[in-house]
């Protein structure tokens, strides 16, 4: 099955393989490929790979990379046993309950198989059942002929980053995501261990100074990348520690870089429970927090907001009148979108992205009317008592 590369979820063979599966039934493909080593027209340079590898890993940076924490219940310094939500660290010892899992994503794995040449990849389905699909991986070194197979179970339930799609869409991309996991982990251990290490760590230090550049426009961005995917924004500034976006410091940086890597960890297929135990752990507090017998709510009537001293209107206007021949910079915008923030909540945007779609919006110019239309539509709603949700 030689460059078998599947794209639909679905069993390979006739209507009466279908049939087994959807009783419940499995299907087994068994073969025995046998490769060869075969003269190249251009042999392969390593240092040359290597050196080409280091630069992709530093130009890509925060792609190249991700993290999952795992949380054990029992302590392995102490062996103390935690009941309930798992904490960072354990309460009798101090020592960390979290340990976190950091592998190179599927766009390095990629990287990797193209500036390694000479070689390729075959991916087929091995087996599939009602629950799950098992992915078949062979990297191929056609230089030396060495094939490395490799299996992956992709379970059909996991929706991961998926939840907000249909059923047939999601089913899709689940099967996709099972498909780059088994080709991901199949190269990236064919490959030498130390090159991967190495080259996550020269991602990882230059999403490092990236962040660093500009704390607050990363978390601002972050946070976006996280909330599109089911993180509310309450759980981030939970994580970071601040009550605002506008808060983030170059003492947050650390914990900016946890959070990128666990969102490009959802590009991987992981899913967001998984990621963001949190979640659930702030859940729990709010329901225990209820009291036995809630007291009847007495409605009550909406505040008038107060006016702002100045609006991000306001500010755009005054820059407009500033001698800028190249129309409002990056910069310009960046700082209104904080203001904004900071007098509607962080996640104003989102609010009205259904009356002002703003992620589609490229230009400077368009953001900026965009700016001030939410402003009219915030003035608007306050003075007739609501608040878009």
């Amino acid at each position: 099955m030689s460059g078998n590369f599947p794209n639909r979820p679905r069993a390979q063979g006739s209507d009466l393989g279908e049939n087994v599966i959807r009783e419940g039934g499995k299907l087994v493909k068994t073969e025995t490929p046998v490769f060869t080593a075969i003269e190249v027209a251009k042999p392969r340079n390593f240092e040359r790979f290597v050196e080409k590898v280091k630069e992709e890993a530093r130009l890509g940076g925060e792609t190249m990379a991700y993290k999952i924490p795992f949380r054990t219940r029992t302590c392995p310094a102490c062996g103390n046993k935690v009941d309930g939500a798992i904490p960072e660290k354990c309460p009798k010892c101090k020592e960390p309950l979290v340990t976190n899992a950091i592998g190179g994503s599927i766009a390095l794995a990629q990287v990797m198989v193209r500036n390694y040449g000479n070689c390729t990849y075959l991916i087929d389905v091995d087996e599939e059942d009602s629950l799950h699909w098992q992915f078949k991986a062979t990297f191929v070194d056609l230089e030396s002929g060495a094939a490395m197979p490799r299996l992956f179970r992709q379970n059909k339930k996991n929706r991961g980053g998926t939840q907000s799609m249909k059923d047939e869409r999601a089913e899709d991309m689940i099967f996709q995501i099972g498909q780059s996991k088994a080709i991901r982990n199949t190269v990236l251990r064919a490959m030498p261990k130390w090159l991967e290490e190495e080259c996550i760590a020269i991602a990882l230090d230059q999403t490092r100074a990236k962040i660093s550049h500009d704390p607050k426009l990363a978390a601002r961005k972050i946070s976006q990348g996280l909330q599109k995917v089911g993180v509310p924004m309450n759980i981030i500034l939970s994580i970071l520690g601040v009550e605002s976006l506008v808060k983030v410091e170059l003492a947050h940086v650390d914990i900016l870089l946890d959070l990128n890597s666990r969102w490009i960890a959802t590009g991987e297929g992981e899913t967001v429970s998984d990621l963001f135990p949190e979640i659930e752990e702030a859940k729990a507090a709010a329901e225990a927090a209820k009291p036995k017998t809630e007291a009847p709510k007495t409605e009550e009537k909406p505040k008038k907001a107060a006016a702002p001293k100045e609006s991000a209107a306001d500010l755009l206007d005054k820059m407009a009148g500033e001698e800028k021949p190249a129309g409002p910079s990056a910069d310009d915008v960046d700082k209104a979108v904080l203001i904004l923030q900071e007098q509607h909540g962080d996640d104003v945007l989102t609010r009205y992205e259904f009356a002002v779609p703003w992620a589609k919006v490229s230009s400077n110019e368009k953001k900026i009317e965009r700016i001030k239309i939410i402003e009219g539509m915030i003035e608007e709603d306050a003075a007739k008592g609501r608040v878009a949700e």
